[in-house]
C-alpha cells in the first residue's frame, strides 16, 4: 500500500513541547534560570532536550523527585551506608544506574552492571536561586519550568480559538463549545507528553493549596513596618510564587473567557463585546476581550470572584477527567536506549463528550444565534437542538483553505484535529444528541467538509487527511446501517481501505500506539456490525463476513499486545470476581469492544469462554465505571451484549450442562438489565422506542426471555411482558427504518432478530 513518506508523522506532533537549547552567554541573566528549569523539568518527566549532557531521560514520580533533582536536571544516586561507588578519578559528575554521583572517589565498589560514565555539562541551578521559589520550593520550581515549556504552545491555542471560536459573521460560538475547543487542545497536550503534563498539574495544585488567597487590607496608618511573616510585608515577585499554567489558566481566562449563561457569572455577562484591535501575535488587551470571547464588561485583570471560581472549577474538573478519573486512559513507560518516555491510550471521545455534557448540565441555557444584540432584548433560553438558531451556536464553523493557509502548519493541524474531536464529542454528548437528529446529520455533513479541507491542505494520504476521511465515512455508515443499507454497501470498500491505511501508518510508526488504538476501538464496532450483517446474507457475502472477522480478530490481538494487556491472564486473575482490579477501569471501553468481537467467535467453546469473561470481568469492570459516572449506560451496554450471546448460545447448544449454565447466566443478567434506567423508561412509557440503542436492548431482553420460557425456566419477565417488549422492538425498528427499501438483501442482523424473535414467540404460544 503506497502512502507518501513525507507525511509519516504523528498527528499530535503539533502540540509537543520544544525544550530550549542550553542558555548561551548572550541570554539575559533573568532568563537563564527559566531556561535551565525548563530543560531540567523536561528530562525528568519524559521529554528529551537538545544537547542533553547525560543522554538520559527519566519518567519521574512527582512525589519522589526532589528539589535537588530539579536543580541539576537529574536524580542523584542514593548510596547506602555500606555501599561504595568508584573509582571516580575526576571532580564532577558520573552517571551510575541512571543517576548522578559526584567525584572524585577512590572507592572500588560499583553498584550495578555498568561502570560509571563521566558526564560533562551538568548545568545546575544554584541552591540560593532555587530557595527563592515559595511556598513549596519543589512544586514552584517545577511549575515555573513546565510553564516555560508549555508557553511555546500558546500561539497554537490562540490561533485555534480565534478561528473556531466565532461563526462566519464574527458571532460567538456557544460558551460550552469554546470551552470544548480549549479542552480538546489540552487533551492533546496531555497525550503528547503525559508525564510532564501530569507533574505540572500536580505542582499547580500544590502551589494553589499552599498559597492563601485571603488577606486583609493593611492600613497605611500603621506605626511600624510589618514583619516578614505579616500581611503588608514586601512579598515575592509572582515568578517565584507561581500558581498557574498559561495553557490551563491563562488561555481560558484571556481567550475563552467563559460566562456559561446567567447565574454562574455576574449579571452583566449578558452583555457581549468584541475588540477588533486585539492581535493574536500581541496577546490580550487587559482592558478588553479578544475576538471570539464573551465578557462581563469588566477589565480582564479585575477581581471578579464569580468568574475566577468558574474558571478554576473548569480547569480542575477537566484536569481530573484527564489524570484521575476512569476516563484517564492507559499509560505505560517505554525506553529507547537510556531515554524513557510514556506512551498513552486516551479515548478521543469519552472524556470530552462527558465534559461537554457536564458543562451543559451546569448551565443548560444558550443565547440563540441572532438574539445577541447589545440592547436589552438579549435573552438566554434553554438549549433546544431542534431549533436552527440554537444549533448554529453549537456547531463550530469549517474555515476555508484560504483562511488556514497563512497560519503555521502546527495551527492548521490543531484546527483540523480539534474539529474532528469536537464533532465526535458533540455526536456522543447526550446533552446535544437527544432529540438532535437534524443536528447529527449536520455534524456528519461538517465532518465530510473537514475531510475535504484536510486533503486540500496536505493531500489525501496525509495522516490527518486519512483519519478525518475515515471518521467521516464511519459516522455516515453507522447512521445508514438501518436506514439505507445500500449506502453502506456502496461505501464499504472505501471505508475498509481507509482503515487499512491507518493500520499501515501505525506499522510504519506514522501513528502512535495510543492514536491507533483509539481509532481501532471505534472502527472495530463498525467492522464487527458489518460482519454480522453480511453473515446473514449467505453465499459470497458470508465468506466476506468470515474474512472480516478473522482480520478483526488479528487486529485485536495486535492491539492488546501493543498495550501490554494479557486477556488470558486477566481471565484467570478475575474469574468469578465481583470487584475487579481498579486499574481495569482505565481500559473498560477497550475490554467491552474486544468482548463484542470475541462473542462472534466461530466455535461454541470460544463463545462460552467469551461469555464467562464478559460476565466475570467486563460487566463488573463497567459497573465500577458506571458508579464513578453515576450513569448506568456503560454497564447496560455490556450486560446486553453478554446477555444476547448467552441466550443465543443456550438456544443453540446440544450440551445440557453448558445450556444450564447459560440459562442461569441469562436469568441473572436479565434481572440486572431490567433494573437499568433506559429499560425502565421504555417499559413505563417515559421514552418512546425509536433509536438504535432502544432496539439493541429490547432485542437482548427478547432473546433472553424467549430462551428462558422455551426451556421452562423461571424468567424475570412474564410472557405478557415479553410480548410487550417484542412489540416495542418492532416499533423501534419501524422508526429507524422508515423509508428504507424492503427486501431480504437489505436486512440487517438487527432487523432479522426482530423477525426471528416474533416467529419464536408465535411458535412458543402455538400461534405460528
Amino acid at each position: 500500500m503506497h502512502i507518501s513518506d513525507e507525511r509519516l508523522v504523528s498527528t499530535v506532533d503539533f502540540l509537543r513541547v520544544a525544550p530550549p537549547p542550553p542558555p548561551s552567554p548572550a541570554v539575559r541573566r533573568n532568563d537563564i534560570t527559566g531556561i535551565k528549569l525548563a530543560r531540567h523539568v523536561a528530562v525528568l518527566f519524559g521529554v528529551d532536550v537538545p544537547e542533553n549532557p547525560t543522554e538520559t531521560v527519566w519518567v519521574s514520580d512527582f512525589n519522589k523527585v526532589s528539589v535537588g533533582d530539579i536543580g541539576r536536571g537529574a536524580p542523584k544516586l542514593s548510596v547506602k551506608k555500606n555501599q561504595k561507588v568508584g573509582p571516580l578519578p575526576l571532580k564532577g559528575w558520573y552517571l551510575v544506574n541512571r543517576a548522578l554521583v559526584a567525584g572524585p572517589s577512590t572507592d572500588t565498589g560499583i553498584i550495578g552492571a555498568a561502570p560509571p560514565v563521566r558526564v560533562e555539562g551538568v548545568d545546575e541551578v544554584p541552591s540560593a536561586t532555587l530557595n527563592r521559589f515559595k511556598p513549596d520550593t519543589k512544586a514552584a520550581a517545577l511549575l515555573a519550568g513546565a510553564d516555560r515549556l508549555f508557553a511555546g504552545l500558546e500561539e497554537t491555542f490562540k490561533d485555534t480559538l480565534r478561528v473556531l471560536g466565532t461563526l462566519e459573521d464574527g458571532t460567538l460560538l456557544a460558551d460550552n463549545v469554546r470551552i470544548g475547543i480549549w479542552a480538546s487542545l489540552l487533551a492533546e497536550v496531555y497525550r503528547s507528553q503525559p508525564a510532564l503534563f501530569t507533574a505540572a498539574v500536580q505542582a499547580r495544585l500544590t502551589q494553589r493549596a499552599a498559597l492563601s488567597q485571603w488577606q486583609p487590607r493593611v492600613s497605611l496608618t500603621l506605626s511600624t513596618e510589618s514583619a516578614t511573616c505579616e500581611f503588608g510585608a514586601e512579598g515575592n515577585d509572582d515568578y517565584w510564587e507561581p500558581t498557574t499554567l498559561g495553557i490551563l489558566d491563562g488561555v481560558i481566562r484571556d481567550y475563552v473567557r467563559p460566562s456559561i449563561g446567567p447565574g454562574l457569572s455576574s449579571p452583566s455577562a449578558l452583555t457581549k463585546t468584541r475588540d477588533e484591535s486585539v492581535d493574536k501575535n500581541v496577546g490580550p488587551d487587559k482592558n478588553s476581550a479578544p475576538i471570539g470571547a464573551e465578557t462581563d464588561g469588566s477589565p480582564a485583570g479585575s477581581d471578579d470572584p464569580n468568574r475566577d471560581y468558574l474558571i478554576d472549577g473548569l480547569v480542575d474538573r477537566w484536569c481530573r477527567h484527564l489524570t484521575q478519573s476512569s476516563d484517564r486512559g492507559l499509560t505505560w513507560t517505554v525506553q529507547e536506549q537510556s531515554r524513557r518516555s510514556v506512551d498513552i491510550y486516551l479515548s478521543g471521545l469519552t472524556p470530552l463528550s462527558r465534559f461537554l455534557t457536564e458543562i451543559q448540565l451546569l448551565s443548560p441555557q444558550i443565547l440563540p444565534y441572532g438574539e445577541d444584540s447589545r440592547g436589552e432584548t438579549s435573552q438566554w433560553l434553554p438549549l433546544d437542538v431542534t431549533l436552527e438558531k440554537h444549533r448554529r451556536r453549537i456547531r463550530p464553523r469549517i474555515p476555508s483553505r484560504a483562511e488556514l493557509s497563512p497560519l503555521p502548519e502546527k495551527s492548521q493541524k490543531a484546527i483540523i484535529h480539534t474539529l474532528i474531536c469536537l464533532h465526535r464529542a458533540l455526536r456522543g454528548a447526550t446533552a446535544f444528541r437527544d432529540r438532535g437528529a437534524r443536528m447529527l446529520q449536520e455534524i456528519r455533513d461538517d465532518e465530510q467538509r473537514v475531510a475535504e479541507l484536510s486533503a486540500s491542505l496536505w493531500g489525501a494520504e496525509a495522516p490527518l487527511s486519512t483519519w478525518s476521511h475515515h471518521m467521516s465515512l464511519r459516522s455516515r455508515i453507522e447512521a445508514a446501517r438501518d436506514k439505507d443499507p445500500g449506502f453502506v454497501d456502496a461505501n464499504w470498500g472505501e471505508f475498509i481501505t481507509s482503515y487499512r491505511k491507518l493500520r499501515f501508518l501505525r506499522e510504519s510508526e506514522g501513528l502512535t500506539v495510543g492514536e491507533w488504538v483509539d481509532i481501532f476501538i471505534g472502527s472495530s464496532v463498525t467492522i464487527n456490525a458489518r460482519s454480522r450483517d453480511l453473515g446473514i446474507r449467505g453465499g459470497s457475502q458470508e465468506k466476506e463476513a468470515k474474512a472480516l472477522r478473522a482480520e478483526l480478530h488479528s487486529d485485536w490481538q495486535n492491539a492488546l499486545r501493543l498495550l501490554n494487556i494479557d486477556v488470558e491472564a486477566t481471565k484467570e486473575t478475575l474469574h468469578g470476581a465481583d470487584n475487579p482490579a481498579p486499574g481495569l477501569t482505565q481500559v473498560a471501553l477497550l475490554l467491552h469492544n474486544y468482548l463484542g468481537v470475541a462473542l462472534q467467535a466461530p466455535s461454541e467453546q470460544e463463545r462460552l469462554a467469551a461469555i464467562r469473561f464478559g460476565r466475570n470481568v467486563v460487566v463488573p469492570t463497567r459497573r465500577r465505571v458506571a458508579e464513578d459516572r453515576k450513569n448506568d449506560n456503560v454497564v447496560r451496554l455490556s450486560i446486553q451484549i453478554v446477555l444476547g450471546a448467552a441466550a443465543k448460545l443456550a438456544a443453540e447448544t446440544s450440551n445440557q450442562r453448558v445450556r444450564q449454565e447459560l440459562l442461569l447466566i441469562s436469568s441473572a443478567l436479565l434481572k440486572d438489565l431490567l433494573e437499568t434506567k433506559l429499560v425502565k423508561e421504555l417499559r413505563t412509557g417515559h421514552k418512546a422506542p425509536e433509536e438504535a440503542s432502544d432496539l439493541y436492548v429490547l432485542n437482548a431482553i427478547s432473546s433472553a426471555a424467549l430462551t428462558l420460557h422455551e426451556n421452562g425456566e423461571n424468567s424475570p419477565l412474564s410472557r405478557d411482558d415479553t410480548l410487550r417488549v417484542l412489540d416495542m422492538a418492532a416499533t423501534a425498528l419501524g422508526a429507524m427504518t422508515e423509508g428504507r427499501p424492503n427486501g431480504p438483501e437489505k436486512e440487517t442482523s438487527r432487523s432479522q432478530n426482530v423477525r426471528v424473535y416474533r416467529e419464536r414467540w408465535d411458535k412458543l404460544n402455538g400461534t405460528a
